[in-house]
């Protein structure tokens, strides 16, 4: 499995949100238009809730337009001519939104493998990114059971709505339910009946200087939805933090204090520890720097962190050559001495010699 596959999960997309404008007509979005992004095809964002979009009504990027917009996340530089010969084309902006300050926030749809994930980045008047949100499968159906004509059965169903509240505040809320599921022809499925559902808002505000900040979580739990899932989606919650919010790793030490997640981490085949990793991923990639300085920075038993970022190396989420590079980077000297002592034996658990 390809690394930018790792922490994507089965998606199906579902239509733009009627609430959106279905042209960029409001805003120049100069720096957009400068790659040559097709904006008559991307929804400028009102009031109205936005479901993420589809990839038949955004617009696809290029490499020559991908690469620039979104390489401080993706580190393109890490895969081969080959792999991103393979993402043409996976990456689509459905929707934009002129922010105070005269930054843009950007809807990013990348579908990579059979998965799909709906982002938010914030690029400056110049197109230079300042900050990235991971929010995960807005539209998903994972069937759990189907009949032989494949005209029934129950899933599990993920739905994502994104709504601004003011011009500096949006929130998004993440809904999984188990469903009954019928098939109206041609594969489209149709829920018709919920068993439970687990539903999470998440609330963010953004800056003048364009920083995304997650100001709270509420969560509304139906009493019959698995316990598994519920601690589940508890843990995905850690990856709806931005990029540029220290504290989200401070979040997530203590959720891997927690003594049912911990025991859980040590089994290699519970989901939990995998979402752990997935989460760490995703801060990793995000913003290398963040996590290697919050790790020198929490040094001894109170870490309960390291582990999970050295299963990064030894499951091969990442290379061993990517961490020496940006242990590198690191400004204080003290710092990176600690980091290169304690990595320098992290590697691939299969590897040989």
């Amino acid at each position: 499995m390809k690394l930018w596959k790792h922490y994507l999960v089965l998606a199906a997309m579902v239509l733009v949100a009627s609430g959106a404008c279905h042209a960029a007509t409001s805003g120049d979005f100069a720096f957009l238009r400068a790659l040559g992004v097709d904006m008559n095809r991307v929804a400028v964002l009102t009031d109205a809730p936005f479901n993420g979009g589809d990839d038949a009504h955004g617009a696809s990027l290029t490499t020559e337009q991908y690469i620039p917009l979104l390489n401080d996340v993706y580190r393109f530089k890490q895969f081969s001519r080959e792999e991103l010969e393979e993402m043409e084309g996976n990456f689509f902006i459905t929707g934009v939104r002129a922010l105070p300050g005269g930054n843009t926030l950007v809807v990013v749809l990348v579908e990579l493998g059979d998965c799909a994930d709906n982002d938010i980045a914030v690029f400056d008047r110049q197109g230079h990114l300042i900050d990235y949100l991971d929010g995960d499968t807005w539209a998903s159906m994972d069937n759990t059971d189907a009949n032989e004509d494949y005209t029934a059965g129950t899933a599990y169903n993920t739905t994502g709505m994104m709504q601004f509240d003011s011009d500096t505040e949006f929130h998004i809320t993440k809904r999984l339910a188990l469903v009954d599921w019928v098939n109206r022809g041609e594969w489209k499925r149709e829920a018709v009946a919920t068993h439970w559902t687990i539903e999470k808002t998440y609330h963010y505000r953004v800056d003048t200087a364009g920083h995304l900040s997650l100001q709270r979580i509420d969560s509304a739990t139906d009493g019959s939805a698995e316990p598994r899932l519920v601690q589940e989606q508890d843990i995905r919650m850690l990856q709806f933090y931005p990029r540029s919010q220290d504290s989200r790793l401070d979040f997530m030490n203590t959720k891997a204090m927690d003594h049912d997640v911990k025991r859980l981490m040590a089994d290699p085949d519970a989901t939990a520890g995998f979402l752990m990793e997935q989460v760490m991923y995703i801060y990793y990639r995000q913003n290398p720097q963040q996590v290697l300085n919050w790790m020198a920075s929490h040094r001894g038993r109170d870490n309960c962190l390291l582990t999970v970022f050295e299963r990064l190396f030894s499951n091969s989420w990442v290379r061993k050559e990517e961490l020496i590079d940006e242990m590198q980077r690191m400004t204080d000297p003290s710092a990176r001495s600690y980091m290169e002592r304690i990595t320098g034996q992290w590697g691939p658990a299969d590897a040989v010699g």
